[in-house]
């Protein structure tokens, strides 16, 4: 990650054709190799999508989301659906519920709770879920993959959505993924780089 940071740093120097103070730019990349991703210069909004990159924040919420969700499954395996699926509507219901409390706490009070895993983990709840219950789902999501990736899409172009980065176009995008990947085995051993290239704004 720290390597990122610093190619990072360096393209954005050479590229990046706006004053920064040094101090200023410095304390950004500190905060870049920490949990404070969310944190961009004002004058670095004209660079690239608006952020240096956006994505680093993910890595810390991935990592946790691993580790909870191992416990979690340890705690729900050869539970019944029921279970599982109060799992899922808990997570959802959190995807929902934390970012409303952005009118009632203080803005870097919220920012903060945003970076743990707990608006995040349902997604991660899917995934075991159906993992969980891949004989009786598997053939279905194979069979669905478009027709999922279609309504995904729609959710996506409409913006008709709800909670933190859509609840209902991320669900259906996930099954239709895992459904695409058992279709066709030999694309499951790709790798899926994460905003790997560098926008940039002339």
């Amino acid at each position: 990650m720290l390597g990122g940071v610093l190619i990072n740093s360096v393209i954005m120097l050479i590229l990046y054709h706006t004053s920064i103070r040094a101090i200023l730019f410095i304390a950004f990349n500190i905060t870049q190799g920490t949990i404070f991703q969310f944190w961009t210069l004002g004058c670095l909004r004209g660079y690239g999508v608006g952020t240096a990159n956006g994505a680093l924040w993910t890595i810390g919420v991935m990592v946790q989301c691993y580790f909870v969700i191992w416990i979690l499954f340890r705690l729900l395996h050869k539970h019944g659906v029921k279970k599982w699926g109060a799992a899922l509507e808990i997570g959802i219901a959190l995807n929902i519920a934390l970012p409303a409390l952005s009118g009632i706490m203080p803005a870097l009070a919220h920012k903060l709770l945003m970076q743990i895993f707990l608006p995040y983990i349902w997604m991660f709840i899917l995934g075991a879920f159906i993992n969980e219950f891949f004989e009786q789902l598997g053939k279905k999501l194979m069979k669905l993959w478009l027709p999922l990736l279609i309504a995904s899409a729609f959710f996506s172009l409409t913006c008709f959505d709800i909670g933190r980065y859509g609840i209902c176009k991320c669900l259906l995008l996930g099954c239709a993924v895992i459904g695409f990947g058992y279709s066709f085995p030999k694309y499951r051993s790709r790798r899926i780089y994460h905003m790997d290239s560098i926008s940039i704004t002339w």
